[in-house]
């Protein structure tokens, strides 16, 4: 397995119900969990489905999430938070 360098980037995309935001949290919950990692969730402020900060699959799992907008930095927000994280994952990126 290669080693994963910062500047890597993953998008996974499919039709709606082909599970891209069950295997988001799946992944998050593997990392987080069985791994120790720092993983931070994104989700655009106009989805708001599940409830404000929160990203919920069909499966019914779920995970708070950091509100974004159009008007975020990202990369500012990532550089501001208290413990930087290993890994950044987006949900509904195409907001």
């Amino acid at each position: 397995m290669r080693k994963k360098n910062a500047e890597d980037f993953n998008y996974y995309f499919g039709a709606m119900g082909s599970a891209k935001t069950a295997n988001l949290l799946m992944s998050y919950f593997n990392c987080k969990n069985d791994n120790g990692m720092n993983v931070v969730i994104l989700t655009p402020s106009v989805d708001d489905r599940a409830g404000v900060g929160i990203i919920k699959s069909r499966t019914g799992i779920q995970a708070p999430a950091i509100i974004i907008t159009n008007e975020t930095n990202i990369l500012e927000l990532i550089l501001e938070l208290e413990d930087l994280p290993h890994m950044v994952m987006v949900d509904e990126i195409q907001f």
